[in-house]
């Protein structure tokens, strides 16, 4: 596998569940070894997104796991705190649905995920929620975004991430320590609406947060 993943086969599989509508996206949702073959569906998995004990299931009965496809398909759908924390052997991590609450941990020092693709109405991003997860490459997110506090924490190697929202708000420190980051894309967003929080009394808008960095 190429690991740049701009140009990886990890896109393939995220590009065709992207395109699809929510009925195929829940039928894809599983497990998928690093040819995008599926493992295990996600109703066969045993996985829950409301334990914390997931990474360890996954280790166990799916090492060869390299991409996670979760669907999403309930009103404010919460991944729990520390549901995936130290999964370490996934690469891709691909989240589909509506309305969707990433938990505190839920995917902390996934020392193997190089991409993730949310893609929803809204989202909130809980405080670590994709800390220390020191080979992600690149980020895209679609629907409106709530972004706390370190939600990237230290992704020392991220170097991209894309939001496709209407609404885009992200307190100060969400990329705390992305030291690589260069490039935040913000489509479909004007510039009164995609805001880092700074303080609670004043935001500014990405450019101007990424010029103070450089």
């Amino acid at each position: 596998m190429d690991n740049n993943v701009e140009h990886g086969s990890l896109y393939s599989l995220a590009r065709g569940i992207e395109d699809s509508s929510n009925a195929m996206q829940c039928a894809n949702a599983g497990l998928y070894d690093s040819d995008n073959n599926l493992l295990c569906t996600w109703e066969q998995s045993g996985l829950d997104l409301e334990r914390d004990d997931n990474a360890e299931r996954v280790e166990k009965y799916f090492p060869t796991a390299k991409t996670l496809v979760i669907c999403c398909d309930k009103v404010n759908d919460t991944i729990c705190l520390n549901s995936f924390i130290h999964c370490t052997g996934v690469e891709t991590v691909i989240i589909r649905g509506a309305n969707i609450i990433v938990g505190s941990r839920a995917f902390s020092d996934c020392k193997s995920l190089k991409y993730v693709s949310i893609q929803c109405t809204s989202v909130s991003i809980g405080i670590s929620a994709f800390s220390d997860c020191t080979m992600l490459q690149k980020v895209e997110i679609s629907g409106v975004v709530l972004g706390h506090n370190y939600g990237f924490n230290y992704c020392t190697a991220l170097t991209h991430i894309s939001f496709k929202s209407t609404l885009l708000l992200l307190d100060a420190e969400f990329f705390a320590g992305c030291k690589r980051l260069s490039s935040i894309s913000a489509e479909n967003c004007s510039p009164e609406n995609c805001s880092l929080t700074i303080k609670k009394d004043r935001i500014v808008p990405i450019e101007a947060r990424l010029k103070d960095e450089e």
